[in-house]
């Protein structure tokens, strides 16, 4: 019976898929297609190929923007351990604010970005994995799209997006599984910079840095 509502809810969807397509690679899997799930409770699940979620409406678009950046980060480039499961959360988050960008404008891209701030404790790299409730925890989306937010900011747009997009299709990693170290290592040879200071400060030291400025 709300039928409608669900169609209006994924219409974008198509077109979202373009965005990431051009930024990110080809979808992974293209030789089988990409389905959606209505269940009705929960959340939502980025399953391969076929995105299970709680409701398809227009006010649960973004959960599907996210889901589908999952096909990329996370499902056909896993995690290596849920010790760097940023990889997952952070990038598909992140990938939302992107879509709002491309979709709006770049004062969007920030409005979104400042929605999900992030100042509490912890580190994004995970130290605690034993318990799944340890694991899908705030600051692995929010924090780790943060840190996506401000590499581009210190490498920037060229080389951020080209190093996106580097690792989405590095055929060491691709349908296989990642750690930290081997995105900063793409990050590091398209740019030529030296960044542990950076990935020190943001992946696996807590709270956040303190920049000083002066012109």
């Amino acid at each position: 019976k709300n039928l409608p509502e669900q169609e209006t809810g994924v219409e974008e969807i198509p077109e979202v898929i373009s965005f990431f397509n051009d930024i990110f690679g080809v979808y992974p899997f293209s030789d089988e297609k990409f389905g959606m799930t209505q269940l009705g409770f929960y959340g939502a699940i980025e399953n391969q190929t076929n995105v299970i979620q709680n409701s398809l409406s227009p006010n649960w678009f973004m959960v599907s923007v996210h889901e589908l950046a999952h096909m990329w980060f996370g499902d056909m480039i896993t995690c290596e351990t849920w010790h760097h499961g940023w990889l997952n959360e952070g990038f598909a988050t992140y990938s939302e604010a992107l879509w709002v960008e491309y979709a709006g404008d770049q004062q969007a891209y920030h409005s979104y970005m400042n929605s999900m701030q992030y100042w509490g404790p912890g580190t994004i790299y995970l130290q605690d994995v034993e318990d799944p409730f340890n694991v899908f925890i705030p600051i692995i989306y929010q924090k780790g799209a943060w840190a996506l937010h401000m590499l581009r900011g210190v490498i920037g747009d060229s080389l951020f997006f080209e190093s996106l997009r580097d690792y989405a299709e590095s055929p060491e990693l691709r349908y296989g599984h990642a750690h930290t170290a081997q995105f900063q290592e793409v990050v590091e040879n398209n740019s030529g910079l030296d960044l542990d200071y950076f990935f020190d400060q943001w992946i696996y030291d807590a709270y956040f840095p303190l920049y000083g400025y002066n012109y």
